[in-house]
């Protein structure tokens, strides 16, 4: 998947400047694709070239023009071929998995502070995409939301984001007790 399509998909709904795309990309497709502003910035400099979305000034009171940008209808095309197209299985590259695979070989202390971390931030994720949700189903239940709502993806998007953090939190957890027990085990000699 190109940046493009996840620019694409996060303009599906609405407008936004380069900064409201960061600020969205943050909250709402940051389980699944990350990017940063000037990444994003430059992806819709070129995809305004190509004429995939249109860009247009906001003139403000007392504030700088901004400039936000909507999906041109050749966006919309090039979201519904990337959607056409077959998708590939997604791999783990993660620096604290190698850390966990390596751990006998360097400060197991380490790696326990690196899991620590990492559940505090899948938890931190998931009080966030918990709210998403509940702003997204505005009192209705999910069988409800989803037969009812104009656009599911996104919703179903976040359940993906929200089972990801749990089975993080749930591993890291869990690792660091097995390795919790093995370093007191070796510090006993047994």
């Amino acid at each position: 998947m190109a940046l493009r399509h996840a620019v694409l998909a996060a303009l599906a709904d609405r407008r936004l400047s380069a900064y409201e795309l960061a600020r969205r990309f943050d909250v709402t497709v940051a389980h699944f694709w990350h990017a940063t502003a000037q990444q994003l910035s430059v992806e819709l400099a070129r995809m305004e070239a190509a004429c995939l979305v249109v860009g247009h000034e906001v003139v403000r009171d007392r504030r700088p023009t901004k400039r936000v940008f909507t999906i041109a209808s050749a966006g919309a095309d090039e979201l519904a071929a990337f959607i056409e197209r077959p998708t590939r299985p997604t791999a783990i590259k993660d620096d604290l998995t190698v850390a966990v695979h390596a751990a006998e070989f360097g400060s197991s202390a380490a790696v326990l502070r690196d899991l620590a971390e990492r559940r505090e931030q899948a938890e931190v994720k998931l009080a966030d995409f918990h709210g998403m949700a509940r702003e997204m189903l505005a009192g209705r239940t999910e069988e409800e939301y989803l037969e009812t709502a104009e656009r599911i993806g996104p919703y179903l998007a976040l359940r993906r984001g929200i089972a990801f953090e749990e089975q993080t939190a749930a591993w890291c957890e869990s690792t660091a007790h097995a390795l919790s027990r093995r370093l007191d085990r070796a510090r006993r000699g047994t």
